[in-house]
């Protein structure tokens, strides 16, 4: 059976963004035999969904083994993608993800013109030898959100949870804030997944 899969398309882009596209109101397409998951809000299809990490949990355990971050802004003619040192929590099933920057630079002129953001993670635990060939034993996570720079107890908060992922929660996270030497940016996730090989 042979779907209409750009009616798919059609129709999902007119449903609510979420955080996790694995449920039950998915849209499923099927086409050369191939049956791909496509999630309110993704606006894509995952080639090789048998590495898709489905279960959420799992995802955020993906997610905190990760070091740093990668954040891709728009910017004028290319996309622009600077790692991070991050912090994150999950509350009520709403994921925000914190970084924290200098208070001037271009991360903060291009969250300015537009907060819309991408954030990749991932881990890379070796190779491995498949037929003639080697590939890589990873996981990683792409998530879609927006940014905006935060204040007060928030911004206070998001350093906690920096400091705590980073390995240094005895360091004051209020002093870090009063310095006004940085800026906490809140990443308000609108859809994340998750993949792997061989873990």
């Amino acid at each position: 059976t042979v779907t209409q899969t750009a009616e798919f398309v059609k129709q999902a882009e007119h449903c609510p963004p979420r955080l996790h596209k694995n449920t039950a109101c998915d849209i499923i397409a099927i086409t050369r035999g191939n049956i791909f998951r496509i999630g309110f809000g993704d606006r894509y299809i995952m080639r090789k969904n048998q590495r898709e990490i489905k279960a959420f949990g799992e995802i955020l355990k993906t997610l905190d083994k990760c070091q740093t971050i990668r954040l891709g802004l728009h910017d004028a003619e290319f996309p622009y993608i600077v790692p991070l040192s991050f912090g994150w929590e999950c509350v009520d099933g709403k994921l925000a993800i914190y970084f924290h920057c200098a208070p001037e630079g271009k991360k903060v002129e291009l969250l300015a013109r537009n907060g819309k953001v991408c954030v990749e993670a991932g881990t890379l635990n070796g190779y491995a030898r498949v037929g003639l060939s080697v590939t890589a034993d990873y996981e990683s996570v792409i998530a879609f959100g927006r940014a905006e720079r935060v204040y007060g107890k928030t911004a206070v908060r998001g350093i906690e949870l920096l400091l705590a992922h980073c390995g240094a929660a005895n360091v004051s996270a209020k002093d870090c804030v009063l310095s006004n030497v940085v800026a906490v940016y809140k990443i308000s996730i609108d859809s994340i997944t998750g993949k792997k090989r061989f873990i």
